[in-house]
């Protein structure tokens, strides 16, 4: 499926949609270049969970940053950019995120085969257009599905 992001509220509402749409131990997996919005999408994503805003950064200098909000499952929100090996993974405590959380992964690409096949993945892309962003999402069907009765 794609969908055009014309401009933050577009990217803020799709990532309010998905974030209704999750439970504890799913996987959304934030693929693209450098700046094309991925950590925006996160920032709005994560903020869905919660009554007082949260600053959310790109973990990319820390790696890992954990959310936890009263009345959902804490999100994992991973920036891999800076990993070597999928081994990294396991010592970032990915096993925990994925049994206990919601996990969030910007540059998925190093820990692809540690993921479920339920993974919601997103590509994000420049429009010819200026400010806007293409993201395609690859996700189960179920998702989908309800990710498209909500924008018709």
């Amino acid at each position: 499926m794609e969908v055009i992001a014309k401009d933050l509220d577009d990217t803020s509402a799709l990532a309010k949609k998905i974030a209704s749409l999750v439970k504890k131990g799913d996987v959304i997996t934030l693929n693209g270049t450098l700046g094309t919005g991925k950590t925006t999408f996160a920032r709005y994503f994560i903020n869905f969970f919660f009554d007082n805003e949260q600053e959310v950064v790109s973990p990319s200098f820390n790696i890992l940053q954990i959310y936890c909000p009263d009345n959902s499952p804490e999100i994992w929100h991973y920036d891999l950019y800076r990993l070597k090996s999928s081994d990294e993974m396991t010592e970032l405590g990915i096993e925990e995120a994925l049994d206990k959380g919601i996990t969030l992964i910007e540059w998925p690409e190093k820990a692809k085969e540690l993921l479920p096949e339920s993974t919601i993945d997103i590509f994000f892309s420049y429009s010819p257009i200026e400010n806007e962003r293409v993201l395609k999402i690859s996700a189960p069907d179920d998702i989908v599905k309800k990710i498209r009765i909500s924008d018709e």
